[in-house]
């Protein structure tokens, strides 16, 4: 998979306030499985995002799974 691939599905579905949280609304395990997904590419070298993106991404990623399981968590800072 290309770098802009990742990328624009970090910008569309974790980054954007609005659409993480329709997406976790809608299907949280998806949400949660899609967070993990894009840092496992960053994991294994498929794409390198700034450093920023990739804070985003794993708050995001840790968001999700603690809705998963039930922990109450804080918004986070782009919501």
């Amino acid at each position: 998979m290309e770098p802009w691939v990742c990328q624009r599905l970090t910008e569309t579905f974790v980054l954007d306030a609005d659409m993480r949280k329709r997406l976790a609304d809608l299907n949280p395990t998806a949400a949660s499985r899609l967070a993990d997904r894009l840092i496992e590419a960053q994991e294994r070298n498929c794409r390198t995002p700034d450093a920023a993106t990739l804070a985003a991404l794993t708050a995001g990623a840790e968001y999700h799974e603690n809705r998963l399981e039930g922990v109450m968590v804080p918004a986070l800072a782009a919501e």
